[in-house]
């Protein structure tokens, strides 16, 4: 099964890289994903952004935090979605513990007691402003 969360959006909105790094992934190979990308921040975490529409970004390239990496789709998936995973030496974490509000702003999420597992919710693409490892 997957872990991650699936974040609702419209067909071709932009899919944007949480943070920096270099694609180790950029194809529709693996089954249950369909388009997909996966980033390498560093040798601690992973990302990757599935069921896309279109890639913008080849295997090897650097990207920057922020920049578009892929257009929003429904490519292995029963509606528009991006299915968003982040990968701690390799294993599957909850998401939603290293994403967190820009500066200053309170997030309107339910509280983590109140959000099913495995981590499947559906959240607007607003609750993504960026990645920060858990202190």
């Amino acid at each position: 099964r997957n872990r991650g969360i699936a974040i609702a959006g419209e067909e071709g909105a932009p899919v944007l890289a949480v943070t920096q790094g270099r694609v180790v992934y950029a194809s529709s190979t693996l089954a249950g994903y369909g388009k997909m990308v996966i980033i390498k921040h560093d040798d601690t975490f992973v990302t990757a952004y599935a069921h896309n529409r279109r890639l913008l970004v080849q295997e090897r390239e650097v990207v920057l935090a922020g920049q578009q990496i892929a257009e929003m789709g429904s490519s292995d998936a029963p509606a528009t979605m991006l299915h968003f995973e982040i990968r701690r030496y390799g294993k599957a974490v909850d998401p939603e513990t290293y994403l967190v509000r820009s500066a200053g702003a309170r997030s309107t999420a339910a509280p983590p007691s109140a959000r099913p597992r495995p981590y499947t919710g559906r959240v607007d693409m607003d609750e993504l402003e960026g990645l920060l490892p858990a202190q």
